[in-house]
């Protein structure tokens, strides 16, 4: 599938995105709390609910480093990851060879997927990568999304939980990292636009390093149209992979449809 032409400025934005999630995962303190021990427990989750078929082919969208679809391919399911970040993609490059894993990681827009189409059994997306784009590109993912899947084939949608987010509205954290070394994280929320942004500020010395990002947030009927509205039909709605409720206090909304026949 040719790629979808987009000007100067969506372009920017995306770059902005990317550098974002190279930062987040590559430069700061977060990148060693993701342990080995935190993907294997989310992996264990991830299957016990999906109950994925060991035939079935699983796309990753928004894999960043591969940690998930790493660990299905460890245990031979067909999963493969795409991230439009080459530095994160080569990341999970360079740990598939380590690992001796076999796991086709493949650079690409999620807003025009470079698969054939009615391809995939399952796409999931976890751990925040849907919906920091625009309105209109969130909803192009999700027809990218759908193209890709079977007749029947089934997506999971991992997100910000709205009402989480409106309790950090105007949070301003400190975290101490050792030495003159501290972050600070400041959330905001936006009711007209419905977006929530995060800053992190990295203090080093004299140093400083400032990475931003915002996310459409989503209530439970607002996510429900989007999918429906494209030929999804939404089968369960959870505070996490593990947690059949959804609550204020669930930092993640997780969303289970299938696409129409």
């Amino acid at each position: 599938m040719a790629p979808m032409h987009q000007n100067k400025s969506k372009e920017g934005k995306y770059e902005e995105h990317r550098t974002y999630f190279e930062e987040f995962y590559t430069q700061t303190p977060f990148w060693g709390a993701l342990t080995d021990e935190r993907t294997t427990t989310e992996v264990r989750e991830l299957t016990a609910l999906c109950q994925f078929a060991k035939n079935e082919m699983i796309l990753d969208v928004g894999c960043g480093q591969g940690r998930h679809c790493l660990k299905l391919r460890a245990v031979r399911y067909h999963a493969f990851g795409l991230d439009y970040s080459r530095t994160l993609i080569n990341i999970a490059g360079s740990e598939a060879a380590k690992k001796n894993i076999r796991a086709p990681f493949v650079r690409g827009n999620m807003r025009s997927l470079p698969f054939r189409a009615a391809v995939f059994d399952w796409a999931l997306s976890l751990f925040g990568s849907f919906g920091f784009l625009s309105d209109e590109d969130n909803e192009k993912t999700i027809i990218e999304i759908g193209r890709v899947l079977k007749p029947g084939g089934k997506l999971l949608l991992e997100i910000w939980n709205k009402d989480f987010a409106l309790k950090r509205d105007g949070d301003e954290t400190r975290y101490e990292l050792g030495g003159d070394r501290y972050l600070v994280q400041k959330s905001s929320f936006s009711r007209k636009t419905k977006r929530m942004t995060v800053k992190r500020l990295f203090i080093d010395n004299d140093k400083a390093n400032e990475i931003s990002i915002c996310y459409r947030i989503f209530t439970v009927p607002e996510i429900s149209d989007l999918l429906e509205n494209r030929g999804f039909q939404v089968e369960d709605v959870r505070g996490s992979l593990s947690s059949k409720k959804l609550s204020p206090d669930s930092r993640s909304m997780v969303i289970y449809c299938r696409k129409a026949l």
